[in-house]
């Protein structure tokens, strides 16, 4: 049998005041759109809307000269680059919706740099004259996603999935078009697919989708809806 000890008061009230105070917004996280990323390049954003972030370097200060220069390079061979203006001691990264437009959907590989065009290395020995430098100090992926705006309303956007579902809920009911009747399941028209298969199959494919919606909702930040179950081991065991 293990004793249970207290944690001291002293201790709690040490530890509540180095929390942060209240929405506890840290650097992994984002702010409603619209609104400054806390030191935070993003990971995707939607083809003509604006990017905004910020950075703060203690050693690349934008008061001492120095700012951020981003290369963006696609794998389909696009490519962009583009640098922050002087926050005071931050770096402000503003790229207008007019430019994101017309990057195409995809994704991308992104580089940025710091750089000052007459500074002093740090750490280096007195009396070393300023040059012209540059550190690495981001390297990532950023996903472009497809602007609806900018897509034609005909094309159907549509996972197979979704399709698969949908044409099969139209089967069941008694209201499948022709081109329904005529479409294919795995090979099969799916007029030829008895009804208890049919059942199997959509259950199967919602379950797609319900997948492939918690992976979209994990990747915008979202709870994905899943119930984690935590199992706790007594001491000494």
């Amino acid at each position: 049998m293990h004793k249970r000890t207290g944690c001291p008061r002293a201790l709690v009230d040490r530890l509540h005041s180095q929390m942060p105070e209240w929405p506890y917004i840290t650097e992994s996280q984002d702010l409603p759109d619209g609104q400054l990323k806390p030191y935070k390049e993003p990971e995707s954003i939607v083809a003509g809307d604006t990017a905004l972030w910020r950075r703060a370097f203690e050693k690349y200060p934008a008061s001492q000269g120095w700012s951020l220069r981003y290369s963006l390079r696609g794998i389909a061979g696009a490519g962009s680059d583009f640098a922050s203006q002087a926050n005071g001691d931050e770096h402000l990264v503003i790229i207008p919706g007019a430019t994101t437009a017309d990057w195409p959907p995809g994704k991308y590989r992104i580089q940025g740099y710091a750089e000052n065009g007459n500074a002093v290395p740090i750490g280096a020995p007195p009396g070393t004259p300023a040059s012209s430098l540059r550190y690495t100090i981001y390297s990532g992926y950023l996903v472009i996603r497809g602007n609806l705006a900018a897509t034609d309303p005909e094309i159907d956007l549509r996972s197979h999935a979704q399709i698969c579902v949908d044409n099969i809920e139209a089967v069941l009911q008694g209201r499948a078009t022709s081109d329904v009747l005529e479409s294919e399941i795995e090979g099969t028209k799916i007029a030829r697919i008895p009804v208890k298969d049919l059942l199997l199959f959509r259950d199967r494919y919602l379950a797609e989708i319900e997948s492939q919606n918690r992976e979209a909702r994990a990747k915008e930040g979202r709870a994905t809806g899943r119930t984690i179950f935590a199992r706790f081991t007594p001491v000494g065991r």
